[in-house]
């Protein structure tokens, strides 16, 4: 069976810009440069995170960290100089996350939002049934949060799916398992582990195959 590692850092600390500059020799000089373009001490921080968690998660994983990374033309990072070596990054809050698979994987983590906040953006990109789901559910913006993310690990997974959006996604729960509708059609070659470890947070993971799930909370 293939497997899905997922870790996750506090990079809070980081947003104070003596500690930013602390750890800058430690990642790539296109991320530094993309830091000093960056206007938000929590851009700044999430890009470091990034940087730093990535070579950290592969390196847990395969045991080495030569790993060249590059972008694909749908902004997809991606390992470039080896088989079988598959990553993806969030970011949300105070927190960063990496998923190291041997398949290919999408993950998204996402902040559990205020009530209020999530309707209208339920109504721009879900179908009537998840608003509806979302609108009866006991708390509202889990629900939501649930949903979106869910979706979202499945457009990051695929890599092709950014410029289409989310609106054409549809989530379904059979027998409590979730599975993405796309165009209508439920796609049975697509496995999601949803993610509930981290605090006020939702997130999940999307894979080709199904995986064995672990994840753990490191420090950068």
């Amino acid at each position: 069976m293939s497997f899905v590692k997922v870790f996750y850092a506090d990079i809070s600390k980081y947003f104070e810009e003596d500690a930013l500059l602390s750890r800058r020799a430690d990642i790539s000089a296109e991320r530094q440069a993309r830091i000093d373009r960056a206007k938000r001490p929590e851009t700044k921080a999430f890009l470091l995170g990034a940087g730093l968690i990535i070579p950290t998660a592969l390196k847990k994983v395969f045991g080495k960290n030569d790993f060249e990374i590059k972008v694909s033309d749908m902004g997809k990072p991606y390992v470039s100089n080896a088989d079988g070596v598959f990553f993806n990054v969030s970011h949300t809050g105070k927190y960063v996350l990496c998923a190291v698979s041997d398949t290919e994987v999408g993950a998204d983590l996402e902040e559990i939002a205020e009530a209020e906040t999530v309707m209208p953006i339920a109504d721009r990109f879900f179908t009537p049934l998840e608003r509806d789901a979302i609108s009866l559910s006991p708390s509202p913006a889990e629900a939501f949060c649930r949903l979106w993310t869910l979706r979202e690990s499945y457009v990051k997974m695929t890599g092709k799916g950014f410029d289409r959006g989310l609106a054409p996604l549809a989530m379904v729960f059979p027998g409590g398992t979730p599975k993405i509708k796309v165009d209508g059609k439920i796609l049975d070659d697509v496995f999601f582990t949803e993610i509930r470890d981290v605090y006020k947070c939702r997130g999940a993971v999307c894979t080709k195959c199904k995986a064995e799930y672990s994840i753990e909370k490191i420090t950068l």
